[in-house]
């Protein structure tokens, strides 16, 4: 039909067709435009996200903060060795006797798995997978154990066990330890009972990441801390307060400097 014939409602019914289709083009267009925006978006955050717990995280040199993680007792790695591991604080010492302390188990170099013990087994087995022949430094398996005593603080801020400080800190850092629950209730961190262990009879790797001070200056801190009910037992390996924010699967054994604090 000639345009010339048609009402004036009919050509301005032509025109809302025509704009509509026009508002339908840009609309989809407007779209496709945002979906390569979103996408751009997605896959930049996924490199950045790729770098940061890959090539980012493998390149920081962890450092440790206190000392000990080999958890020695008078300077030596004995079976059956009780007391406080050196360099560290055993709370209870000075109000009263809340905790034990012994070297159960110690992980040595140049054994086969044959030659090591089920619990070094089984811990090794929750670090990577199997036991090695090799590793340094060796180590000590050490038992905490929270006792059945009358005085034994019924507060679960008082209820933590082994720890070292106050370390100077003015970083991010990062509490860790292997641990395993033999019976009882067990804590990690500074949450105390708000992060617990698993009693599964496993071993389990436990960090916790803390944040830098709001501000500057002499700031310091104590841990790592691990929190026992009465009663209860765990077995602790390789303790460490740590420069940085370690992943969970990258905690183990980190070099120590030599603190200019410590001289």
């Amino acid at each position: 039909m000639s345009t010339d014939n048609k009402t004036t409602t009919e050509r301005l019914s032509d025109v809302a067709v025509r704009a509509n289709a026009l508002c339908q083009t840009v609309a989809e267009q407007a779209n496709a435009m945002q979906n390569q925006v979103n996408n751009a978006i997605t896959s930049t955050q996924s490199q950045i996200d790729t770098f940061t717990s890959g090539t980012f995280r493998n390149e920081i040199p962890f450092l440790r903060l206190t000392k000990n993680q080999q958890l020695k007792i008078n300077g030596k790695l004995e079976i059956g060795a009780k007391g406080i591991p050196d360099g560290f604080t055993l709370n209870g010492e000075v109000h009263g006797k809340y905790f034990e302390t012994e070297i159960v188990d110690v992980s040595r170099t140049d054994k086969e798995p044959g030659q090591r013990s089920s619990e070094q087994l089984a811990f090794w087995k929750n670090v990577q997978g199997t036991a090695p022949k090799y590793h340094k430094p060796e180590f000590a398996i050490v038992r905490i154990t929270a006792l059945d005593v009358n005085n034994y603080p019924t507060d679960s801020n008082r209820q933590y066990s082994l720890y070292q400080g106050g370390t100077p800190y003015n970083t991010a850092i990062t509490f860790g330890a292997f641990v395993k629950v033999e019976q009882g209730k067990v804590g990690f961190g500074s949450g105390r009972f708000s992060k617990l262990v698993p009693a599964d009879g496993e071993w389990h790797t436990m960090v916790e990441q803390i944040s830098a001070p709001p501000k500057g200056g002499a700031n310091y801190i104590h841990g790592p801390h691990i929190h026992l009910e009465k009663g209860s037992s765990c077995l602790v390996a390789l303790p460490a307060t740590v420069l940085g924010w370690v992943p969970q699967e990258r905690w183990g054994y980190f070099e120590k400097p030599v603190l200019e604090s410590e001289l």
